[in-house]
């Protein structure tokens, strides 16, 4: 199973609620989130910048965390939810050279 990071940016009737709710747990609802899902949750942090919020978690499959997201983006709280894997950069080099043996360039 992977690690994944979400990155979100609330809509206006998400950043209304936090406004009305300022003590409101996000970090906590979204440890609820993913780990109704079998998840392993790491963080929940606020952000400066293009996106409000990044969670992390682990031992979810694609799948799982793209329900996640549909799941939060229904709400209607979020203009946009953001899906990022970890990877394993040796691996995919590993691959990436046995793939490139095979691989012909066009025109050849």
């Amino acid at each position: 199973m992977s690690k994944f990071y979400l990155l979100g940016r609330y809509s206006k009737e998400g950043l209304t609620s936090l406004l009305n709710n300022p003590d409101s747990d996000r970090g906590g609802a979204a440890k609820t989130l993913i780990e109704s899902m079998g998840g392993t949750f790491i963080s929940y942090d606020f952000l400066r910048g293009h996106y409000d919020f990044i969670a992390c978690f682990e031992n979810m499959d694609f799948e799982k965390t793209a329900a996640v997201k549909t799941a939060t983006m229904s709400s209607g709280m979020m203009r946009a939810i953001d899906i990022f894997e970890a990877v394993d950069m040796n691996k995919i080099a590993a691959d990436a050279k046995l793939a490139l043996s095979a691989y012909k360039k066009p025109g050849e």
